[in-house]
Protein backbone atom coordinates (compact mmCIF):
# COMPACT_ATOMS: atom_id res chain seq x y z
CA UNK A 1 0.00 0.00 0.00
CA UNK A 2 0.99 3.40 -0.35
CA UNK A 3 0.58 6.76 1.32
CA UNK A 4 1.02 10.51 0.71
CA UNK A 5 2.69 13.09 3.59
CA UNK A 6 0.04 15.27 4.19
CA UNK A 7 1.67 16.32 7.71
CA UNK A 8 4.71 17.38 7.91
CA UNK A 9 6.66 17.98 12.00
CA UNK A 10 10.21 17.80 11.31
CA UNK A 11 10.31 13.48 10.89
CA UNK A 12 12.37 13.56 7.57
CA UNK A 13 9.42 13.76 5.48
CA UNK A 14 8.44 15.50 2.74
CA UNK A 15 4.94 17.08 1.78
CA UNK A 16 2.92 15.21 -0.56
CA UNK A 17 5.86 12.47 -1.03
CA UNK A 18 4.55 9.05 -1.31
CA UNK A 19 6.12 6.25 0.71
CA UNK A 20 5.44 2.49 0.58
CA UNK A 21 4.07 0.84 3.89
CA UNK A 22 6.12 -1.89 4.95
CA UNK A 23 3.93 -2.60 8.02
CA UNK A 24 0.95 -1.02 9.22
CA UNK A 25 -0.79 -1.11 12.96
CA UNK A 26 -3.78 0.10 14.29
CA UNK A 27 -2.61 3.75 14.53
CA UNK A 28 0.98 4.12 12.41
CA UNK A 29 2.82 2.98 9.42
CA UNK A 30 5.80 1.74 9.38
CA UNK A 31 7.67 3.40 6.28
CA UNK A 32 10.89 4.17 5.05
CA UNK A 33 11.59 7.64 5.24
CA UNK A 34 13.83 10.67 3.78
CA UNK A 35 16.85 9.26 5.79
CA UNK A 36 16.42 5.54 4.19
CA UNK A 37 15.20 4.96 7.82
CA UNK A 38 12.52 2.41 8.81
CA UNK A 39 10.10 4.33 10.95
CA UNK A 40 6.72 4.42 12.66
CA UNK A 41 4.63 6.75 12.21
CA UNK A 42 1.33 8.14 12.93
CA UNK A 43 -1.37 7.61 10.48
CA UNK A 44 -2.59 11.31 10.84
CA UNK A 45 0.65 13.05 8.74
CA UNK A 46 -0.90 10.90 5.77
CA UNK A 47 -3.45 9.86 3.52
CA UNK A 48 -3.91 6.49 1.07
CA UNK A 49 -3.19 6.87 -2.15
CA UNK A 50 -6.05 5.47 -4.30
CA UNK A 51 -4.87 3.27 -7.00
CA UNK A 52 -6.11 4.30 -10.13
CA UNK A 53 -7.79 1.85 -12.57
CA UNK A 54 -6.72 2.16 -15.97
CA UNK A 55 -9.63 0.67 -18.26
CA UNK A 56 -8.55 -1.36 -20.41
CA UNK A 57 -7.98 -0.49 -24.45
CA UNK A 58 -11.01 -1.02 -26.64
CA UNK A 59 -10.20 -3.29 -28.96
CA UNK A 60 -9.12 -2.26 -32.45
CA UNK A 61 -11.55 -2.20 -34.91
CA UNK A 62 -11.86 -4.77 -37.47
CA UNK A 63 -13.62 -5.01 -41.15
CA UNK A 64 -16.58 -6.76 -39.91
CA UNK A 65 -17.35 -3.74 -37.32
CA UNK A 66 -17.13 -1.50 -40.52
CA UNK A 67 -19.41 -3.51 -42.51
CA UNK A 68 -22.06 -3.69 -38.93
CA UNK A 69 -21.73 -0.01 -39.39
CA UNK A 70 -23.13 0.92 -42.56
CA UNK A 71 -25.94 3.51 -42.47
CA UNK A 72 -28.70 5.09 -44.82
CA UNK A 73 -28.43 9.18 -44.01
CA UNK A 74 -32.30 9.80 -44.76
CA UNK A 75 -30.79 13.55 -44.22
CA UNK A 76 -28.02 13.81 -46.75
CA UNK A 77 -29.20 10.49 -48.86
CA UNK A 78 -25.63 9.04 -48.64
CA UNK A 79 -24.52 5.90 -46.98
CA UNK A 80 -22.49 6.22 -44.05
CA UNK A 81 -19.65 3.66 -42.20
CA UNK A 82 -17.44 4.13 -38.69
CA UNK A 83 -14.00 3.40 -40.01
CA UNK A 84 -11.12 1.93 -38.48
CA UNK A 85 -9.98 4.91 -36.46
CA UNK A 86 -13.55 5.06 -35.62
CA UNK A 87 -14.54 8.42 -37.74
CA UNK A 88 -17.85 8.51 -39.38
CA UNK A 89 -16.99 8.34 -42.90
CA UNK A 90 -19.85 9.01 -45.90
CA UNK A 91 -20.13 7.96 -49.60
CA UNK A 92 -21.34 10.39 -52.49
CA UNK A 93 -23.23 9.05 -54.64
CA UNK A 94 -22.23 8.69 -58.45
CA UNK A 95 -25.27 7.01 -60.01
CA UNK A 96 -27.25 9.16 -62.12
CA UNK A 97 -30.48 8.07 -64.31
CA UNK A 98 -31.63 9.12 -67.60
CA UNK A 99 -34.48 7.82 -70.16
CA UNK A 100 -33.65 5.40 -72.72
CA UNK A 101 -34.51 5.38 -75.98
CA UNK A 102 -36.37 1.70 -75.57
CA UNK A 103 -39.50 2.72 -73.65
CA UNK A 104 -40.90 5.75 -71.21
CA UNK A 105 -40.38 2.98 -67.77
CA UNK A 106 -37.08 2.27 -68.95
CA UNK A 107 -33.97 3.92 -67.37
CA UNK A 108 -30.66 3.92 -68.39
CA UNK A 109 -28.49 4.10 -65.15
CA UNK A 110 -24.24 5.61 -65.65
CA UNK A 111 -21.36 5.91 -63.01
CA UNK A 112 -21.12 2.23 -61.94
CA UNK A 113 -17.27 2.28 -62.61
CA UNK A 114 -17.39 6.51 -60.44
CA UNK A 115 -19.18 4.69 -57.51
CA UNK A 116 -15.93 2.41 -57.47
CA UNK A 117 -13.54 4.66 -57.31
CA UNK A 118 -15.26 6.62 -54.89
CA UNK A 119 -15.83 3.51 -52.55
CA UNK A 120 -11.90 2.71 -53.41
CA UNK A 121 -10.91 6.29 -52.41
CA UNK A 122 -12.06 5.64 -48.69
CA UNK A 123 -9.21 3.15 -48.00
CA UNK A 124 -5.49 2.22 -48.24
CA UNK A 125 -5.55 -0.38 -50.73
CA UNK A 126 -1.72 -0.41 -50.79
CA UNK A 127 -2.28 -1.40 -46.75
CA UNK A 128 -5.30 -4.20 -47.50
CA UNK A 129 -7.71 -4.83 -50.31
CA UNK A 130 -10.59 -4.35 -47.79
CA UNK A 131 -12.73 -5.97 -50.42
CA UNK A 132 -15.66 -7.04 -47.82
CA UNK A 133 -16.17 -3.59 -46.97
CA UNK A 134 -15.81 -2.05 -50.36
CA UNK A 135 -18.23 -4.72 -51.32
CA UNK A 136 -20.94 -4.33 -48.61
CA UNK A 137 -20.48 -0.02 -49.21
CA UNK A 138 -20.97 -0.85 -53.05
CA UNK A 139 -24.19 -3.18 -52.44
CA UNK A 140 -25.55 -0.37 -50.51
CA UNK A 141 -25.38 2.27 -52.34
CA UNK A 142 -26.93 0.22 -55.41
CA UNK A 143 -29.69 -0.62 -53.24
CA UNK A 144 -30.68 2.85 -51.66
CA UNK A 145 -29.86 4.08 -55.23
CA UNK A 146 -33.23 1.17 -56.34
CA UNK A 147 -35.33 2.36 -53.31
CA UNK A 148 -34.74 5.48 -54.54
CA UNK A 149 -35.81 5.74 -57.89
CA UNK A 150 -38.83 3.07 -56.82
CA UNK A 151 -40.10 5.54 -54.69
CA UNK A 152 -40.05 8.29 -57.63
CA UNK A 153 -42.50 5.95 -59.77
CA UNK A 154 -41.35 7.33 -62.96
CA UNK A 155 -39.20 3.53 -63.80
CA UNK A 156 -39.87 0.40 -63.12
CA UNK A 157 -36.60 -0.80 -64.60
CA UNK A 158 -32.83 0.30 -65.27
CA UNK A 159 -30.63 -0.98 -67.32
CA UNK A 160 -26.58 -0.79 -66.17
CA UNK A 161 -23.57 -1.34 -68.38
CA UNK A 162 -20.10 -0.79 -68.70
CA UNK A 163 -16.55 -1.98 -69.77
CA UNK A 164 -15.49 -5.48 -67.58
CA UNK A 165 -12.33 -5.56 -69.59
CA UNK A 166 -9.68 -3.36 -71.50
CA UNK A 167 -9.34 -2.75 -75.15
CA UNK A 168 -7.59 -6.46 -76.23
CA UNK A 169 -8.70 -7.77 -73.27
CA UNK A 170 -6.63 -6.27 -70.83
CA UNK A 171 -7.52 -5.92 -67.17
CA UNK A 172 -9.55 -3.09 -66.00
CA UNK A 173 -12.40 -3.53 -64.36
CA UNK A 174 -12.64 -5.32 -60.63
CA UNK A 175 -14.41 -7.81 -61.01
CA UNK A 176 -15.03 -8.63 -57.13
CA UNK A 177 -17.22 -5.12 -56.93
CA UNK A 178 -19.17 -6.23 -60.63
CA UNK A 179 -20.13 -9.32 -59.02
CA UNK A 180 -22.14 -7.48 -57.05
CA UNK A 181 -23.88 -6.17 -59.42
CA UNK A 182 -24.69 -9.95 -60.21
CA UNK A 183 -26.03 -10.67 -57.33
CA UNK A 184 -28.35 -7.89 -57.20
CA UNK A 185 -29.67 -7.45 -60.81
CA UNK A 186 -33.20 -9.12 -61.93
CA UNK A 187 -31.23 -10.19 -65.28
CA UNK A 188 -27.58 -10.29 -66.38
CA UNK A 189 -26.27 -10.85 -69.89
CA UNK A 190 -22.82 -12.50 -70.52
CA UNK A 191 -19.97 -10.70 -71.56
CA UNK A 192 -19.58 -8.97 -75.06
CA UNK A 193 -17.41 -6.97 -77.14
CA UNK A 194 -18.17 -4.03 -78.12
CA UNK A 195 -17.38 -3.39 -81.50
CA UNK A 196 -16.53 0.52 -81.44
CA UNK A 197 -14.27 0.42 -78.44
CA UNK A 198 -13.36 -3.64 -78.70
CA UNK A 199 -13.46 -3.76 -75.11
CA UNK A 200 -15.60 -6.32 -73.31
CA UNK A 201 -18.79 -5.10 -71.96
CA UNK A 202 -21.72 -6.29 -69.66
CA UNK A 203 -25.38 -5.57 -68.45
CA UNK A 204 -27.43 -5.32 -65.41
CA UNK A 205 -31.00 -5.12 -65.48
CA UNK A 206 -32.94 -3.78 -62.46
CA UNK A 207 -36.07 -3.85 -61.89
CA UNK A 208 -37.55 -1.49 -59.32
CA UNK A 209 -41.31 -2.95 -58.66
CA UNK A 210 -39.97 -6.14 -56.79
Amino acid sequence: MEIRCTVVENYKLTLGNIYEVHNESRDFYTIINDNGVGVRYAKRLFEEVQEVVVPPAPPARTEADMIASITFNTVNSRVQFVDLENTLRTVDNRFSQTGSNISCGVAETSGINNQIVTIDQLFDLDEDDYLEIRKALFKRCIEEYAINRRQAGNRIMTIMSTNVSGRDGGAEADEDMLSVLDELAHRTSDTMENPNSHRNIKVWVMIYNR
